[in-house]
């Protein structure tokens, strides 16, 4: 992350000295201001957020405690430093206690300045700033449960949750208000008829109306609601909690389903009415005939999906038991439920790095043993049109090379029943990689062309200022990545590189002219001709003066 660092005073012999001590510090997370008054101090941290601010206590109109006050207004988590000539300690205890980072004085060594605010920048990224984001993070993760709550419920609907996720902590984390230990009564409910609702957004809506008129009704009971699709959704029933903490007798607990079952039957029999005159929708129901165990929802929900897919009446409700036993029928549907769900993971796949290539072709692997262990022609048809239309679709935009996207879709107009479906499964993960090496090209073209841009503006302008921040802008570009963008594609720092110019035109005009090493500095940029010297020395090892009496030899 890039901090900056602003330093304030009305010496502007204090300021241009900090600066160009912290210049030659050449700090890649550190960006320099400077402010010469209050006044000027408060009007940049208007435009910009400051992190760090070493400021003169006893300034005119605009002291420095005033100025930390108004600092923190602008941006409560920046750190303060004082300094100042007064060796005084009410001074100090007074900037301490307004929260400042630390209070030096005037006089300090170079070395205490640096260690000052060595230590800010250290504060910053360990104190209060991160505490504030992470009880942000449990507000927003309290917001999203909800979602995560219908995400858990439809995992155990249709099987793809482990079972050891299943468990008392998993149920008080998402808040589910059932009991895990406990078996729960299976209803699949479908919405028949969606009348005049077309549009996503109202249907959306109507579910969730659906779901808070049967959370009414429920209200007494232990339940949970989510949808399954388009159209269906699926409640989980329990009875209320028993506050007796007596052991129920087997008889007792089966007499009490019994009871319940019933009154599920009778409360959906009452829903539908209000669920057609409120929200004018007609909806049907299958019951489960029994209680079952959370791991063998899955199977039981399939079955009663399928007896409403069998009915196309509307407002029905039908009491469904699950068929009879087959365990290879069991077997080969459970691949079926593993094969959809890899299915939904492969339609979020972007397709825009390698890791993502490397995802694909694991959940092409798990599609292959899906279908080894289970193969069925309508089955692999639906994995072969859903991976081709997802691959048409990120091709279409993206808009990668056009002759290559012609010749991919041509491979994937080729299905042919009798070809063996490994063979197709690896032609759609050559296709997925030559997608990733075009993107990645292209993602090359453009950081290419943003470093060019770069070079050739500081080129041009390299007597002008050339902070992070206004070359960020010149790109449309966040100034901490552009930084790291730059330093992964050249291999130099920025400030690096821009010091790096500054200092060869420096040379050229040493050389090629008799202008005053100070015009000279200022003409390719330094402000400071003290700092150039510095800078010029360290890179040189001689001082520009030096430079120009050996080179002119």
């Amino acid at each position: 992350m890039i901090y900056r660092l602003l330093i304030v005073d009305d010496e502007p012999i204090i300021v241009d000295g900090m600066y160009e001590l912290f210049q030659e510090q050449n700090r890649s997370n550190l960006e320099l201001y400077r402010a010469y008054s209050g006044k000027e101090a408060l009007r940049l941290m208007e435009e910009l957020r400051i992190d760090i601010v070493i400021s003169d206590i006893g300034m005119p109109k605009i002291d420095g405690f005033q100025l930390q006050q108004e600092t923190k207004r602008l941006w409560p988590h920046s750190k303060f430093i004082f300094l100042t000539s007064h060796n005084d300690f009410q001074y100090a205890q007074t900037a301490l206690r307004n929260g400042s980072a630390d209070f030096i004085l005037k006089t300090e060594e170079d070395d205490n300045i640096i260690a000052s605010v060595c230590k800010a920048l250290a504060s910053l990224e360990e104190d209060q700033v991160y505490k504030e984001l992470i009880d942000r993070a449990r507000k927003q993760m309290h917001l999203a449960l909800p979602l995560l709550k219908k995400e858990f419920l439809t995992s155990i609907h249709d099987g793809s949750l482990s079972r050891h996720m299943i468990s008392a902590a998993a149920f008080q984390e998402m808040q589910i208000g059932m009991d895990e230990a406990q078996n729960v009564l299976p209803v699949t409910g479908r919405i028949d008829d969606w009348g005049h609702y077309e549009s996503k957004a109202d249907r959306a809506l109507m579910v969730q109306a659906v779901e808070n008129i049967l959370a009414e009704f429920f209200s007494h009971h232990q339940f949970q609601f989510t949808p399954v699709g388009k159209t269906y959704f699926a409640l989980f029933v329990q009875p209320a909690s028993d506050r007796t903490g007596g052991q129920a007798s087997n008889e007792a607990i089966e007499r009490r389903w019994e009871l319940m079952i019933t009154f599920v039957k009778g409360i959906l029999e009452a829903v539908q009415p209000v669920i057609g005159r409120l929200l004018k929708l007609t909806v049907s129901f299958s019951i489960g005939q029994q209680p079952v165990s959370w791991h063998e929802l899955h199977i039981h929900f399939e079955s009663l999906r399928k007896q409403l897919m069998r009915i196309q009446s509307n407002e029905m409700i039908l009491t469904a038991g699950l068929q009879p036993h087959d365990s290879a029928k069991e077997a080969a549907d459970q691949h079926h439920r593993t094969a959809r769900n890899l299915l939904i993971k492969i339609s979020d796949i972007e397709f825009s790095s390698t890791s993502q290539h490397e995802l694909f072709v694991d959940l092409i692997a798990r599609l292959k043993r899906c279908l080894d262990e289970a193969y069925d022609m309508s089955l692999f048809t639906e994995i072969y049109f859903s991976i081709a239309a997802h691959l048409i679709s990120y091709m279409n935009r993206w808009e990668t090379n056009r002759q290559a996207n012609l010749n991919n879709i041509a491979v994937l107009e080729q299905y042919e029943v009798n070809r063996p479906y490994t063979l197709v499964l690896d032609e759609f993960v050559q296709i997925a990689a030559a997608l990733i090496r075009e993107k990645e090209s292209e993602q090359n073209r453009h950081t290419h062309q943003v470093v060019h841009i770069l070079n050739q503006h500081i080129e041009q302008h390299i007597d002008q200022e050339l902070s992070l921040n206004r070359l960020s802008e010149l790109v449309y570009l966040n100034p901490t990545y552009l930084s790291r963008l730059y330093k992964q594609s050249t291999g130099v720092g920025l400030v690096d590189y821009i010091n790096d110019v500054r200092l060869k035109k420096a040379k050229r005009a040493l050389l090629e002219t008799n202008a005053k090493i100070h015009d000279i500095a200022r003409s390719v940029g330094f402000e400071s001709p003290t700092y150039f010297a510095r800078l010029f020395k360290r890179h040189e090892g001689m001082t520009p003066q030096e430079y120009r009496e050996k080179r002119s030899l």
